[in-house]
């Protein structure tokens, strides 16, 4: 009866300690501060590469004095990087790799601005982002035809008049700027506009990320390192405790990559998306994780006079700065990896 009693209380105190060890991991933390307005990714499918922006923009913080990485400017150099032996149009492509993506901009020993997303976002015609780079395309061709007769000519120097007019990023670039790049392929010519626009930036957002600062983990992989107690690990990573210890320990934020059915209206999307983890909290003893999403402010969406949710039933709370709470069971449930910065 006495080894009953004592197995009964061993696993009471068993349970508490359990569950003051989930209290403890669940401390509040709120990094979103840190960072200015969330970033819209627009019909590009980019959300990667603004993910990987604003880790690269919370590591170089305090350094760059308020400047913020271009997420537009790290999905070029990505598409650069991962497809050039194409030969192909490539620089437009959607989809990446958060991880990949902060390496590939690390190569370079400068970032450029979040100034240039702003500029393509907002300046120019008043198309979408995606008909906007489909514009330099045109460009590119009337540039080709321009040395072939005065009409083609004319038809070119009309074009630029009409982008410059509208502020578009090509009002940033002086003729012969403009001229070095078109003569080039594609591809090349829309870097070298992006990089004559951030090359006034270069001493004013110095960079340098190596491959050994970067940490990622899968959910899929079936052994790991373990870079809190330096060993190797034989079994799956637990990717919601590394979170936490980005989060309080190091005190910084995690890039996620998930099923985009945590977040979105469609509960049977599987298809990948990439935030960020901004911040942790516990409501009535709930663990709950603040992600910062890349779909602009707002919690709603207007289609001529309807309004619909932007945001799914996962979301336990919207806020209309754009970042949205989730519950630890939920983010455990649609998460596939994660990727940070090392402080």
């Amino acid at each position: 009866m006495l080894a009953f009693a004592d197995m009964i209380l061993k696993s009471v105190l068993s349970i508490i300690l359990m569950v003051h060890v989930v209290f403890a991991e669940c401390t509040d933390v709120d990094y979103s501060a840190e960072l200015k307005e969330v970033r819209l990714q627009g019909d590009m499918e980019w959300c990667y590469a603004n993910s990987a922006a604003d880790m690269i923009s919370y590591k170089f913080r305090h350094q760059w004095n308020g400047f913020q990485a271009s997420a537009i400017w790290i999905a070029l150099l990505y598409n650069l990087k991962q497809y050039s032996t194409q030969t192909r149009n490539y620089i437009f492509l959607g989809g990446g790799d958060q991880k990949f993506a902060m390496s590939y901009a690390g190569e370079f020993d400068f970032s450029c601005p979040r100034q240039l997303d702003n500029i393509l976002m907002n300046g120019g015609l008043k198309t979408t982002l995606k008909q906007k780079f489909q514009m330099v395309t045109i460009l590119k061709k009337l540039y080709d035809e321009s040395g072939k007769s005065e009409d083609a000519l004319k038809a070119y120097q009309k074009q630029i008049q009409i982008l410059r007019s509208q502020k578009s990023i090509i009002s940033l670039l002086s003729d012969q700027q403009l001229a070095d790049s078109l003569r080039r392929d594609i591809n090349s010519a829309v870097l070298e506009m992006a990089k004559q626009v951030c090359q006034p930036f270069k001493n004013k957002m110095p960079m340098k990320l190596t491959p050994e600062m970067f940490g990622r983990y899968r959910e899929d992989q079936t052994s790991y390192y373990d870079e809190f107690s330096r060993k190797w690990v034989r079994s799956r990573p637990d990717l919601i405790k590394m979170i936490d210890r980005q989060l309080t320990d190091n005190k910084n934020i995690v890039g996620i990559d998930y099923m985009i059915k945590l977040i979105g209206r469609d509960p049977y999307d599987t298809s990948s998306h990439s935030s960020v983890i901004v911040g942790r909290r516990q409501v009535n003893g709930q663990c709950q994780y603040k992600i910062r999403n890349s779909w602009g402010p707002g919690c709603s969406i207007k289609d001529g006079n309807q309004v619909y949710p932007r945001y799914g039933k996962n979301v336990v709370a919207c806020l209309e700065n754009g970042h949205v709470w989730v519950s630890a069971a939920n983010l455990r449930a649609n998460l596939t990896d994660i990727a940070y910065i090392r402080p």
